[in-house]
């Protein structure tokens, strides 16, 4: 029997007692798609809960830890244990539990990866999108973009403010905002965007290590990617898978004519091929 430990995608893992900052470090990294969602670890490598950018953004925007924050500031909240603001993970799955059961699991709760573990509990690796995206890219499944992406998109216009485009992200549980001029896409920007932008920029470093606020009064246009991976809404999601692996991306807007049609994740079209073929055609992808 094929062990899921064949579908592992990465090793990556922080530590309970790791600092906030080291951990913005890493998901704020330099990949487009830079992990996203990581396992928090103990010392001996069990996997104790989960932080993702949104929580980062939450914590440094004063959403989420609300008073720590306000007793100690930001500069020792950077400082403090990731595991202090981490959630509980419900994505943890032994190496022995079939495949199905864990193909299952992702498309029925729309999540994009899953922990896994060995017989004594302890971290082996992610699985993620990109293990079943490495497979669907040299096929043709006759199932278009149009059948699969998200048509209730949030937008913002260049002029927006970065602390306004942080909270319609955070408001809304969306990791990634089209820019758009009218109907027209001219940029996107993500959470890992601003979480990169407050990591990097000179002019933010004092505010943080000052415990001053953080203002994001920058303009959307000032950090957003411009040149945006687009698909068109009747483009094969295999076709889509392709490219969202060459182009290193999490998500492709879908636009007709440059005009905003959807947005398109990874987990869209793994998703929504289970939805339209059925859980078989994954996985047979899988054990072939």
């Amino acid at each position: 029997m094929l062990s899921i430990s064949s579908l592992i995608s990465n090793e990556l893992y922080v530590y309970w007692d790791d600092p906030v900052l080291l951990v913005l470090n890493v998901i704020a990294g330099t990949s487009k798609c830079s992990p996203y969602r990581l396992p928090v670890v103990d010392s001996r490598l069990k996997v104790k809960g989960v932080i993702t950018g949104r929580r980062l953004l939450e914590v440094l925007l004063g959403r989420r830890g609300v008073a720590l924050r306000e007793k100690l500031g930001v500069r020792r909240i950077l400082r403090k244990n990731v595991g202090l603001f981490c959630d509980e993970a419900h994505n943890v799955f032994s190496e022995q539990t079939p495949i199905q059961a864990v193909v299952q699991f992702m498309v029925e709760n729309n999540i994009g990866n899953v922990f896994v573990v060995d017989e004594t509990s302890t971290f082996k690796g992610a699985i993620d999108e990109t293990a079943f995206l490495e497979m669907m890219k040299r096929e043709i499944f006759n199932v278009k973009i149009g059948e699969v992406m998200q048509t209730n998109v949030y937008t913002v216009s260049p002029q927006v403010n970065l602390l306004s485009a942080a909270h319609v992200m955070l408001d809304n549980r969306v990791r990634r905002l089209p820019v758009v001029r009218g109907n027209r896409v001219v940029g996107i920007v993500t959470i890992t965007d601003i979480l990169k932008h407050i990591l990097v920029e000179e002019k933010h470093i004092p505010a943080v290590l000052e415990d001053a606020e953080v203002t994001l009064d920058e303009s959307v246009e000032e950090i957003m990617t411009r040149n945006v991976a687009k698909v068109e809404p009747e483009t094969d999601i295999g076709i889509a898978a392709n490219r969202m692996l060459e182009e290193d991306v999490s998500s492709l807007v879908v636009v007709r004519d440059d005009e905003l049609k959807g947005i398109v994740s990874r987990i869209d079209l793994i998703s929504g091929l289970a939805r339209i073929s059925g859980i078989n055609s994954l996985i047979r992808l899988v054990k072939r």
